[in-house]
């Protein structure tokens, strides 16, 4: 397992192993099929899977090597809070967006997304930032098993999938918030 935090830039990348690839793919995008709208249409307020994949044992297995993962970089317990899957297919992206909404007291300190399915060939997952008068865009490549960990307060997006060669991505992502 290799783990990079970057401190100075609030992010932690990881490469995570799973036993059942496959599998976890099936549990992120199965549960799409109760939803009478388009995959593609499914936004972040209608994709909780929280608690309908947890208790899959591949999943389960994910999240604990998150939580892990997570913990040898923070001095702090944390403990999942919510946890969606999403997939995106050529000409597809994620807008605009952040995890956490202080109208309705979100408790997320951080989120991740969790690659199942990608490769260098998808849409990057990029946090632009303004600090003063500098603009520094942070992007991270996908991959299958990369952990991004990030605050949950932090605007990002993705870029389209412009590669018709592309596999589909499939992401896992999640809130954390400190164990009380």
């Amino acid at each position: 397992m290799r783990i990079t935090p970057i401190i100075e830039t609030y992010f932690l990348e990881a490469d995570i192993d799973i036993s059942d690839w496959d599998a976890l793919c099936d549990a992120a995008t199965d549960f799409k099929s109760t939803y009478d709208v388009p995959m593609n249409t499914i936004q972040y307020e209608d994709t909780a899977l929280m608690p309908r994949i947890e208790d899959t044992p591949i999943v389960k297995e994910m999240v604990d090597n998150i939580l892990q993962t997570v913990g040898q970089a923070t001095s702090y317990p944390l403990e999942l809070y919510e946890l969606w899957g999403c997939k995106k297919q050529y000409k597809q992206s994620m807008m605009f967006h952040s995890h956490w909404d202080p109208k309705i007291h979100n408790h997320a300190n951080l989120s991740f997304a969790f690659y199942a399915q990608a490769d260098e060939r998808n849409g990057n997952l990029v946090f632009p930032m303004h600090i003063y008068n500098c603009f520094i865009e942070r992007k991270f490549t996908p991959g299958r098993g990369k952990l991004v960990v990030f605050p949950s307060w932090l605007f990002h997006y993705t870029e389209h999938e412009d590669n018709p060669e592309a596999p589909d991505r499939i992401v896992i992502s999640g809130n954390l918030k400190v164990s009380e």
